[in-house]
Order: C-alpha cells, then sequence, then structure tokens
C-alpha cells in the first residue's frame, strides 16, 4: 500500500531507494553487535536478534519491491523491458557474484579458527563477518544504487493527471480478481523446491572437500551460471515467448535433476564435483527465469491496469510475496524432517559422514523433481500472448491519450476496438499520421521507423508552409 500511493516528484519506486539504504544499514550492524551482547540471556538474545531480522526484511522488502519494479516502468515498450532485464541482470548480478566471493574468502582469512577437538570452524559460520564484513558489504551495494535512484525516470501508460490512491481493503480485493496472479502465485509455491538438488555447494565445500578456497571458487563459478541466460533471455523471449521458456527450462530443470539424483546414491571421492558440475548446468538452464519471471509479472501488472484502470505493482508483489510466506511456514518443514532423516538433527559434524550428506542431497533432488513438474501446470493455462500483451500496452496509451483530452472519445474507441481486435500497430499508425502524442507513447522496437519527433516536425513545417503561421 506504501507503494502503491507513493506520488513524489521522484516517482513510485525510486523514493525508496534513496531513504531505504539508512535503517537497511543500521539494522546490518546491528544485527552483528547487539544479540552478541545477550549470550549469557539466551533467549533475550533469540528474541533480539528476531526483532532486528524482521525490521532488515521490512526495509529490505521495501528497497527490492522498488529497484526491481522499476525496471518494468523505465520504459512502457515490452521489447525494451527485456533487453533491459537481460543486459541489467547481467551487470547487477555481478554484485551477488562478487560479494559471494569476497565475503567467505574475508571472514575464512579472518574468523577462521580451530577447536580442541581438531574440527575446524570457518569463519563464515562465524559471528564475525556479520560484525563488520558483511555491514561494510551493504554499505557499498546501497551506495551503489543512488545511481539508479537519480539517474532512472519512470515511465508508465497513465494519464498525466493520474494521481492513485488504493485503501487497503480495495487492493486486497482486486489482486484476488486478477486470475493471472493466481497462475503465477500457485506455480511460484509448487515450484518452491525444484532446485532443492542444487542447493547444497557450501555443504560440499565446507564437509566433503574441505578446503579454505573451495567456497569461494565454487560459489562464484555457480554464479557466473547465471550470465548466459540473462544474456540470451531476450532473444529467446522474442523467438518463442516467456510462458514457453518459463515451461521448457521448468521441464528441462527436472530431466537434468535425475542424474544428480542417481550420483548422490553412488558416491566416492569425485562425487561432490560432479554434484557441483550437475548443479551449474541446472542453474544454467534455469538462468533464463531470472528474466522470463519478472517479465511475465508485467504482463500481470499491465493487465491489472487494464482491467481496473490502476498500477497495483505494490498490492500484486506483496500478496504473491504474503501468499508463499504463508504457505512457506509449513514448507519450512520440509528441510528439516529431510535432514533428519538422514541422521542430521543439530550437530553438522555428522555432514562430513557421506551417507548422511549424500542421502540428504538425493533426497532434495526427489523433491526438486517433483517440485519442478507440479510448478509447471499453472504455466498451462496462461494465456496472454506476446501479441496479445502489446495490444494491452497500446491500449492503455489510449486510454491515456483520452483521459488527458489529447485524443477524442470516438476516435479512442476505434483504437480500443482495433487494438483488441488484434491490430498491434493501431496507435502507432495513428501517430504517423496526425503526429499526436508524446515520446512515452511509443517504443523504439515496436513503434515506426520515423520517431515521434521528426514525425511532429514534419507536421509543423507543412502547416508552415500553408502560411497558418498561427498553428
Amino acid at each position: 500500500m506504501l507503494v502503491d500511493n507513493t506520488n513524489t516528484k521522484y516517482g513510485k519506486f525510486r523514493p525508496y531507494l534513496i531513504w531505504m539504504p539508512i535503517p537497511i544499514v543500521i539494522c546490518m550492524f546491528a544485527i552483528g553487535w547487539i544479540p552478541q551482547m545477550l549470550t549469557d540471556h539466551y533467549m533475550v538474545m533469540l528474541v533480539v536478534y528476531t526483532i532486528i531480522f524482521q525490521l532488515l526484511q521490512f526495509f529490505v522488502g521495501l528497497y527490492s519491491l522498488a529497484f526491481t519494479t522499476l525496471l518494468q516502468v523505465i520504459t512502457p515498450a515490452q521489447g525494451e523491458k527485456e533487453w533491459l532485464m537481460g543486459i541489467g541482470a547481467t551487470v547487477y548480478s555481478l554484485g551477488p557474484s562478487l560479494v559471494n566471493m569476497v565475503i567467505p574468502f574475508i571472514g575464512n582469512l579472518l574468523y577462521t579458527y580451530t577447536l580442541a577437538s581438531g574440527d575446524k570452524i570457518m569463519g563464515i559460520n562465524t559471528v564475525g563477518p556479520f560484525k563488520w564484513v558483511t555491514p561494510i558489504a551493504m554499505i557499498i551495494c546501497l551506495a551503489l544504487g543512488y545511481w539508479t535512484a537519480f539517474g532512472t525516470k519512470e515511465r508508465t501508460a497513465t494519464s498525466k493527471q493520474y494521481k492513485q490512491k488504493v485503501n487497503f481493503k480495495h487492493g486486497i480485493v482486486s489482486t484476488a480478481k486478477n486470475k493471472y496472479f493466481w497462475l503465477y502465485t500457485s506455480s511460484s509455491i509448487l515450484g518452491t523446491f525444484k532446485l532443492a538438488g542444487t542447493s547444497f555447494v557450501v555443504w560440499l565445500c565446507s564437509y566433503a572437500i574441505q578446503q579454505d578456497w573451495a567456497q569461494s571458487l565454487f560459489v562464484t563459478i555457480m554464479g557466473s551460471a547465471c550470465v548466459p541466460g540473462m544474456v540470451l533471455a531476450p532473444l529467446f523471449i522474442k523467438k518463442f515467448g516467456k510462458k514457453n521458456i518459463i515451461i521448457f527450462t521448468n521441464i528441462l530443470c527436472v530431466v537434468l535433476t535425475i542424474p544428480l539424483l542417481f550420483v548422490s546414491m553412488s558416491y566416492n571421492s569425485f562425487t561432490p564435483y560432479f554434484i557441483i558440475i550437475i548443479s551449474f548446468i541446472i542453474t544454467l538452464a534455469n538462468s533464463l527465469q531470472l528474466v522470463t519471471a519478472p517479465a511475465i509479472q508485467t504482463q500481470m501488472y499491465d493487465y491489472q491496469q487494464f482491467q481496473t484502470g490502476e498500477r497495483q505493482e505494490g498490492f500484486i508483489s506483496q500478496c504473491v510475496a504474503m501468499l508463499t510466506m504463508a504457505i512457506g511456514i509449513a514448507l519450512s518443514f520440509v528441510n528439516p524432517a529431510i535432514y533428519k532423516l538422514h541422521g542430521f538433527n543439530d550437530d553438522a559434524t555428522v555432514l562430513t559422514n557421506p551417507d548422511v550428506l549424500y542421502g540428504i542431497i538425493a533426497t532434495s533432488a526427489i523433491l526438486g523433481i517433483v517440485s519442478g513438474i507440479l510448478g509447471t501446470i499453472p504455466m498451462l493455462f496462461w494465456d496472454i500472448t506476446e501479441k496479445k500483451h502489446a495490444c494491452i500496452i497500446e491500449t492503455l496509451k489510449v486510454r491515456a491519450l483520452a483521459q488527458d483530452g489529447i485524443v477524442d472519445a470516438e476516435t479512442a474507441t476505434s483504437l480500443e476496438e482495433r487494438l483488441m481486435g488484434g491490430d498491434v500497430e493501431a496507435l502507432n499508425e495513428y501517430v504517423r499520421e496526425t503526429g499526436i502524442g508524446g515520446e512515452d507513447f511509443l517504443s523504439v522496437k515496436d513503434a515506426p521507423t520515423d520517431s515521434l519527433e521528426e514525425v511532429t516536425v514534419d507536421v509543423q513545417e507543412s502547416v508552415i508552409d500553408e502560411g497558418e503561421n498561427n498553428q
């Protein structure tokens, strides 16, 4: 509700990129220092930690929502959005890749120690990095975020007079009427564990390979698996469509998880490396969804505006998050149950036992196969094609022009009828003929070759040539 009702000179999302870093950094330092001061009072320590952590989740949630959704309103042109998501995802994935490489390395270098029993406790598994290393990394990353806050502009197909005000009940009810919200949410929930078998790289480094360099190296390599998919996603989207890519990659991940299952069941000294390689390939296959998933969400948001006249990125995205979290509370018992089944209760040293470690991975792989299949089913009913979505966007532009008095009601109705009939170029043709509109209502990739400015200049020059200088 906060985000959807924000109307400032910086737009709807960028204010949160400006102000949220302050409480986020405070919480990051607090979570590393304050609970540690209360170790003599365990329950108090636990309560204080939980409160700080929940505050951190709230502030980070607002920041993340604003950051990810801003990408979907930098341009109303769907083709541009997909290219921005692909290129942008590749660039900003370097951040997590560097963090995942640097923080474990520094943490292990500074804080690793050996117990009297001879067991080594890796520094990244101690509280030390959370006092200094992680908060400092957070400061650096959030500082880079100000480039986004002040270097972009929000553009949506809305009237210039449009000021949104959505109350909580209405936001929830209207979101619940969006069928694509339910399809996307159910797919997300059912597919929660589709990559479960690939989530043990850190464990394999710590308890199977047991080398200081392993975690930094292999986590970084796993991070690089996402790059090809993010770069190529716009090309694949243009050729195959977002829905088809999501379905195909889900099935591909299921197929690739099958050998991971069998490798885990017949382990030897090379098994951790085989699992990491298979996990890399699965991550590579799934990486296309790092672009297609947020891209298909734009269809959900635009459909909401098409049906109700309101943009509800905040309500829709957070309703997805709330439902996912509610179901996630129940699903959070699944992994501990798998751990307990194989003998891992509270002593992590048992993970050095191959029977325990690979037993957990094998069972998780089975769970991933089932989850991947179930998560695919709702997407089979997603019926917004790329062309249909383009027509929806163009219709929103026509409505905005009509609300601003730039296009009369009769013309707007005619254009809408053509667009809903599948004539995606109706508005572009009208602008080419008349020079009416604004640059935000044409897209570079979907519009005619001539830019709006060139069309407008041509019209003005022709009027002046006729002697109507007052025009």
